[in-house]
This record gives structure tokens, sequence and C-alpha cells, in this order.
């Protein structure tokens, strides 16, 4: 159906309507797809920070260690 015959059949107010959850539908689609790709970004940036952490907690644990053995020593 074309826009102006449409319009002649159901009215303007509809016909806008129809026209922006059209158009509504397209950007969430798109929006969903950026959204799915931040959450995978995320996540493998919070695994790479856990990774992080528990590199820099076994350090200074071995650091520490060190420590106590030349004080002891």
């Amino acid at each position: 159906m074309e826009l102006t015959q449409m319009v002649g059949q159901v009215g303007f107010p509809i016909a806008v309507a129809l026209w922006l959850l059209i158009r509504l539908d397209k950007k969430l689609e798109s929006f969903e797809r950026a959204a799915a790709a931040l959450a995978a970004r995320l996540e493998a940036h919070s695994n790479r920070c856990l990774e992080c952490r528990e590199y820099h907690r076994r350090q200074t644990e071995r650091n520490e260690r060190n420590e106590r053995n030349e004080r002891s020593a």
C-alpha cells in the first residue's frame, strides 16, 4: 500500500505512527547489535582485569615471601 493511499484510508496520524514504528524497529535492531557487541567487549575486558589482579596478587605474595626470607636469613 502506498503512503498516499494509506493516508487517505486510515488517516494521517495512523500513517505517521506506522512509519515511526517501522523506523524505530530498524533502530532497535541496530541498538541490540551494538549492545551485544559492547557486552562482549566488557566481558573480555573484565576477564583481562581478573587475570591482571590475580597476577599482581601472586607477585605481591612472592615479593612479601622474599622479603620475609631475606629478613630471617
